[in-house]
């Protein structure tokens, strides 16, 4: 299946779990979004995508401009926009390079749609381990993210590694700690859906303290416990 495919089935169960949701719901881990700006934002990503407008990807002043240019819009308003682009979008993730992007723009509107549709089912009290495909897409992301920051930090390189079998090894060089803990907790605390409380209490072999501002790379900080 290709990623373009998998955006499409994400934003169809995104969709089907926000239909549900009371338009002012407050969206847990969002910047203090209701469950109305949290869509917004979405379709913003793929309008902006669309548009060519992905200099800025994922910085406050982009996300921000998303939702206040649909302030006033319903969510039927939302839906319809963002099914009348979905279509080129997902030609665009499936080749970027076709429309005269860079190759990373294959995986991260997948990428930010996974984590946002996790957002609301776990605003709704649901929980999922990631589909292992969407996995395989959003791991070697993830990793590549961790160990530059690990490296850039200059910390003890890491090992990392998960119920479910993966072993990473971050930092450079032969691993001086490690850490285990389930892939779902890895792959939401990476994106700053964990506080930095449940962070220090995963299964470390050290104390966790000077790693921790090389685990969130989100511009919106530590989420509240």
């Amino acid at each position: 299946m290709r990623n373009g495919d998998r955006y499409r089935l994400s934003h169809d169960r995104f969709v089907a779990l926000a239909v549900v949701m009371d338009d002012e719901s407050r969206v847990r881990a969002t910047p203090g979004w209701t469950m109305r700006q949290l869509m917004a934002h979405v379709v913003g990503v793929c309008v902006d995508l669309v548009n060519g407008n992905v200099g800025d990807w994922a910085e406050p002043n982009w996300t921000a401009a998303q939702v206040d240019h649909r302030t006033d819009r319903s969510r039927e308003q939302l839906l319809e926009e963002w099914a009348a682009v979905l279509p080129e979008a997902c030609r665009i993730i499936d080749d970027p390079s076709e429309f005269g992007l860079d190759g990373v723009f294959g995986r991260v509107p997948l990428i930010d749609l996974l984590v946002h549709e996790d957002d609301v089912r776990e605003s709704m009290g649901g929980t999922r381990d990631i589909d292992p495909d969407d996995w395989a897409i959003v791991a070697p992301h993830r990793l590549a993210n961790l160990d530059g920051m690990v490296q850039a930090s200059a910390l003890p390189p890491l090992r990392v590694r998960t119920h479910e079998g993966d072993d990473w090894m971050v930092g450079g060089g032969e691993a001086v700690h490690e850490l285990r803990l389930p892939r779902q907790e890895l792959w939401r605390s990476l994106t700053g859906r964990r506080s930095r409380r449940a962070v220090q209490g995963y299964e470390w072999n050290t104390d966790p303290t000077s790693y921790l501002p090389a685990w969130v790379s989100s511009s919106f900080g530590w989420p509240a416990d």
